[in-house]
């Protein structure tokens, strides 16, 4: 893994702009080249993260305040965001990876009642003057099998007058096992659990003595974004940063109700369908010199197009499948998709380097990552040829 960098610097862009008006073709032009430079999947997208940071991506997904503080967002529509979130994937899968972890950190800290969050640490984010990203998992999916949470926290009191209180600070102790850009990040939002099995998410300034990152995870695809776990070694953060909590984890939002974040979210689903997209326009360019490919490619784009609009449908709110029979499909549409656009590459997609060969082992991110423990059975069943 070489060493992470980033080249964002903060950058002026306009107060408000239409989805209608934002130059999101030149973006994606920008992104996919910048990916093509690199010519090496370790690298962190240094490159693209600046095109997204200079076009103002993150007010796509904020509002314009909260309260009486501005945030500069720009109230984009859920399909909206969802519709920029596809064509950055179809760009770079890499860059549109770390940026749902980027927003994830974003939106929670908006959703918070915490007003420090608000005015010293989301302008900085909205900016590109830092990078945000989220230690989550483990409450959800990640290290569920495990008797004791993975990552603990401790209530500290000033003084023993002060125990039956709030305390002042909390005693982080265990890790983040799957923290996207650890080793450019600034803040990350990180949940831990307390000994009566309370969560608290915290936002967490990576400076603090006793936090040690992993150089990033040597992955099967999307090593650039990254990831690895985040060490807490009896790491004492104020109670200035909390997010939300503590609560209990009955009470936390689930996915369904939560379309643009948390497992088997929408987002996740609009990576999988923007890879799909780069799979099947590889398709559809050989068909042009290949009649024998044209029917199975036009199937494919019927495909792609019918599950696009149940993706926007659902990101409106409107009746029709949940999150998770949505995630289902973009899983079955990427894998099929990927090894279809091999297929038709032949040996030359099999070369180490070629993008195609590239998105076949990007497709299988979607079967592990994030993905509910009914889909994840869903599929081993299909596999082994019983009904799920």
């Amino acid at each position: 893994m070489s060493t992470m960098h980033s080249e964002s610097e903060p950058c002026e862009v306009a107060t408000n702009v239409s989805f209608a008006d934002f130059p999101l073709d030149k973006l994606v032009e920008d992104v996919g080249r910048e990916s093509r430079l690199s010519r090496c999947e370790d690298y962190w997208p240094a490159g693209a993260w600046y095109h997204c940071m200079q076009a103002g991506v993150p007010r796509w997904f904020t509002p314009a305040s909260k309260g009486e503080i501005g945030l500069g967002g720009w109230g984009w529509t859920p399909a909206e965001r969802l519709k920029g979130l596809m064509a950055i994937a179809s760009a770079d899968l890499t860059t549109a990876f770390v940026l749902t972890q980027f927003v994830a950190a974003i939106s929670r800290m908006v959703e918070s009642d915490n007003t420090l969050l608000h005015e010293q640490v989301l302008p900085e984010l909205m900016t590109g003057e830092q990078f945000a990203t989220v230690g989550i998992s483990h409450l959800a999916t990640s290290r569920q099998h495990l008797s004791r949470p993975v990552l603990r926290a401790e209530p500290v009191h000033a003084t023993s007058e002060e125990w039956a209180g709030e305390p002042h600070a909390y005693q982080l102790d265990g890790i983040a096992p799957w923290v996207t850009g650890v080793g450019v990040a600034d803040v990350v939002v990180v949940g831990a659990v307390c000994d009566d099995g309370q969560e608290i998410l915290f936002a967490v300034p990576v400076d603090l003595p006793g936090i040690q990152c992993g150089e990033g995870a040597s992955l099967v695809a999307l090593s650039g974004s990254g990831t690895d776990q985040l060490e807490f070694n009896r790491v004492t953060i104020g109670s200035e940063w909390i997010v939300s909590g503590p609560r209990d984890p009955a009470n936390r939002v689930s996915s369904s109700a939560a379309p643009n974040g948390g497992t088997g979210s929408l987002q996740t689903s609009a990576l999988a369908i923007g890879l799909s997209r780069s799979a099947i326009g590889y398709l559809r360019r050989n068909a042009e010199q290949r009649a024998s490919l044209l029917g199975p490619t036009e199937a494919f784009e019927a495909e792609l197009q019918d599950l696009e609009r149940q993706l926007l449908s659902a990101a409106e709110g409107e009746p029709g499948l949940d999150a998770t029979q949505i995630r289902s499909h973009a899983n079955d549409l990427v894998i099929r998709s990927t090894q279809a656009a091999l297929v038709a590459a032949k040996g030359t997609g099999y070369v180490q380097n070629h993008s195609v060969g590239r998105w076949c082992r990007e497709a299988l991110f979607f079967l592990v990552w994030s993905c509910p423990n009914e889909l994840t059975m869903s599929h081993v069943c299909e596999l082994s040829g019983m009904a799920s």
